[in-house]
């Protein structure tokens, strides 16, 4: 280029970073005729670079080092103390990686005999070193520290500057259809493929955190074999998300595919519904000419942990793409190309500076607590999640499955869910039906409960019930009427053996009436009511409610929450009897039963009731992780959207997230919980600073969830506390969840 492009462009940030005062510039081997145009003499040797135009013309007065003296482009022309001469005449103060330092020296010192060099020009340039040296504190010894020295040479700011400059060059040059970000997953059945990698990579796994995505891995120079396999399998898929990487620490434009892989890239952008993402350096996008048809395609420019999971987000909404294409590649984009895509539709994974908090401060804080609890014995093992602004900044676990301490927790196991089953499953049904009409606060019971026709109890409003402001029992035992007094199962109770009419499986040796479902509705309507009584809480209705959402919509309660709410929110693990798809080392064992079943708990509901209720029941009953949880109240904190589409209308969710009979001492929204009216640090299971727009719910398993829409606040609290045995209530009495809640609250600022 001319002198004009050099100075207005390459030269620039050099200009910037010499007028704020950068300390030393580092001198390329780099041949730039239009500056100096000896012939085989790289810029780190010329005079003309280094001191008429650095020094003189630029004004750098710091130290100028060489770039290494043992490198071709000055080792293929120069000798070893020749070199070195060049250099210290060029203008360069230090010189480094020198390829035969003795005869260097040497040849220096000649140098100076012979007035190639002057005494002054070495005396000038020590001087120069020296004084560097100083201002470092160099003159006085200092050992290193090593306390802290991995974090202090980490710092979370540095971390958070990084994130932000590769969000902002992720750059998409192909987005047909508007596929990115991708939306609604409910008809959506997606593979991933890896290529270049062997191993689960971190694109992979956080593709996973938005949704069901089956993976695939394939080396980098595969068999046609191999690729004919994985082809057959991706078939099943209507959406392939493919990685191209490349992990070595100095990427550059060769061929490490095989021809068979590249063809393969090719008939993946040509005839299947693709999103293809390199990792790799964007002139290999060349080598494919079917990249241009692709449905979608992405570069990061570069193959890291950070780049892949950053690069995943932005495919599912998480952020949005605003990189430009710095170069021109042949067969697919020009310089300058780069398409913007939305951001901020779904959960985006971050670290806490990303949002304002200390994350060392917030980590620290929060797991003295959460591992006081795990050393005092109030459960063997817990889990705590923040989202703050749509982000989750914080996701750590503590302890494990058991006090065996053999499994230990792991963000992604499953858990028991307990009466967060309530708010989580049948409300969001019922504020659905709110939303079409179809479903009335202020309407009687018996409308949608035709049973309670006759009885007190039909009369009561949704409204009341909903609000635990009914006069409702707070619970049946309904175990207890499955045996005689002498301990003898009841005819039409119960059986150790499997049959027709015993199949509702309570144990592996324990087998349920079919029909009990009916006397269990039978011993709520005859259950007494005292409507004067004020608040009480009362998990009654929430037996009904799934039956009442089966008449809504003619079709099963777990069926219509899945297709309704889980599936498209990503949120794949939320389910009733998660045995059905998940191990039993994923899901987090509950209670040592000697109440009813006489047991351990593993992946069978605690409670008894919903037990009674094949396990698919309102007020307990649903499993499912902290990350597809979250999704679930994401959407309730956005007051009703998620992922782009709108699941329950704002004015429903600010209708059942309010306090209804907060001038008669009820602080219940219509199935949240909401903060005490009074606060009392002892009786409060939220934090002091929870505005009172928050809501939430707890679980007797030990799980937690509130949102907080003033502060844009989720926290989730989840741990087996009932392990091994429900009496263990030093959860409770430690305050360990409101505690960890007000940390929260002043790691914000928030007294």
């Amino acid at each position: 280029f001319d002198k004009d492009r050099l100075r207005d462009l390459e030269l620039y940030p050099f200009r910037k970073l010499i007028n704020r005062g950068v300390s030393g510039i580092m001198i390329a081997h780099m041949s730039i005729p239009t500056l100096d145009n000896t012939p085989n003499l790289p810029s780190t040797l010329s005079r003309p670079i280094v001191t008429e135009l650095l020094r003189d013309e630029m004004g750098f007065k710091g130290l100028v080092f060489t770039d290494a003296l043992n490198m071709k482009g000055v080792t293929k022309h120069f000798a070893p103390g020749d070199i070195e001469v060049k250099a210290l005449q060029a203008g360069n103060d230090v010189l480094l990686y020198s390829e035969n330092v003795p005869v260097a020296v040497e040849a220096v010192y000649e140098a100076v005999e012979n007035n190639l060099i002057t005494k002054e020009l070495i005396e000038e340039k020590c001087r120069k070193i020296l004084s560097a040296k100083y201002f470092t504190g160099l003159s006085v010894r200092q050992p290193i520290q090593i306390d802290s020295l991995y974090e202090d040479l980490n710092h979370p700011k540095a971390e958070l500057l990084n994130r932000q400059l590769i969000e902002s060059s992720l750059t998409v040059l192909q987005n047909k259809d508007t596929l990115l970000p991708i939306g609604d997953l409910t008809n959506l059945k997606i593979a991933s493929i890896s290529i270049g990698s062997l191993e689960r990579t971190p694109f992979q796994k956080m593709l996973s955190k938005y949704g069901l995505v089956y993976h695939y891995n394939l080396e980098a120079r595969a068999t046609q074999n191999e690729i004919s396999t994985i082809s057959t399998k991706l078939d099943e898929y209507n959406l392939v998300i493919a990685g191209l990487h490349d992990t070595r620490k100095r990427p550059y434009n060769s061929k490490i595919y095989s021809n068979e892989i590249y063809n393969f890239i090719g008939e993946l952008a040509s005839s299947r519904k693709t999103v293809i993402t390199s990792f790799r350096n964007p002139y290999t996008l060349s080598r494919v000419q079917q990249f241009s048809e692709a449905q979608a395609l992405i570069t990061t420019y570069e193959d890291s942990e950070l780049h892949e999971e950053l690069a995943a987000q932005l495919i599912f909404g998480a952020i949005g793409a605003k990189g430009k294409l710095p170069v021109t590649i042949a067969n697919t984009a020009n310089v300058g190309s780069g398409l913007k895509t939305e951001g901020d539709l779904r959960l985006e994974y971050t670290i806490p500076e990303e949002t304002g908090f200390n994350s060392r401060s917030l980590k620290k804080k929060i797991e003295r607590l959460a591992q006081a609890g795990v050393d005092s014995g109030a459960y063997p093992g817990c889990q705590v999640l923040i989202a703050h602004r749509g982000k989750v900044i914080f996701h750590e676990v503590y302890g494990h499955h058991t006090y065996a301490r053999i499994r230990e927790t792991d963000r992604q196991d499953i858990y028991d869910l307990a009466s967060v089953t309530k708010v989580t499953a049948p409300l969001a049904a019922l504020m659905k039906f709110h939303d079409d009409g179809s479903f009335r606060l202020d309407e009687p019971f018996k409308t949608y409960w035709p049973q309670f026709s006759g009885n007190k109890k039909g009369k009561l409003s949704m409204r009341e019930v909903l609000a635990h402001q009914s006069g409702l029992k707070a619970w049946i035992p309904y175990h207890l009427t499955t045996k005689k007094k002498n301990g003898n199962f009841k005819r039409n109770t119960l059986s150790n053996n499997k049959s027709d009419d015993f199949n509702v499986a309570l144990t592996d040796s324990l087998y349920l009436h079919n029909g009990y479902r009916k006397k269990i509705y039978k011993m709520i309507r005859k259950s007494p009511l005292d409507v004067d009584q004020g608040y009480v809480y009362s998990g009654l209705p929430f037996y009904i409610f799934p039956q009442i959402v089966e008449n809504f919509t003619n079709q099963p309660y777990e069926k219509f929450l899945k297709e309704q709410f889980y599936k498209p929110l990503g949120a794949v693990t939320l389910t009733f009897n998660p045995l059905r798809y998940y191990s039993k080392d994923q899901i987090v064992p509950t209670e040592n039963d000697t109440y009813f079943r006489m047991t351990p708990l593993h992946g069978v509901v605690h409670d008894e009731g919903a037990a009674m209720m094949d396990g698919v029941s309102g007020n307990a009953g649903l499993f499912g992780t902290a990350n597809d949880l979250a999704k679930m109240w994401q959407m309730y904190l956005n007051m009703g959207t998620y992922g782009g589409k709108q699941y329950i209308s704002e004015s429903t969710m600010i209708e059942f997230s309010s306090c209804q009979y907060c001038e008669e001492g009820n602080r219940r929204g219509l199935g949240f919980d909401k903060p005490l009216i009074e606060y009392d640090s002892i009786q409060s299971s939220v934090a002091k600073q929870a505005s009172k727009s928050s809501f939430g719910h707890s679980g007797y398993t030990g799980t937690f969830v509130w949102v907080d829409p003033e502060y844009e606040l989720m926290y989730i609290f989840l741990s087996n506390r009932v392990f091994p045995t429900r009496e263990n209530r030093k959860l409770y009495t430690m305050n360990i969840r409101p505690d960890i809640h007000t940390v929260i609250y002043e790691e914000m600022g928030i007294e």
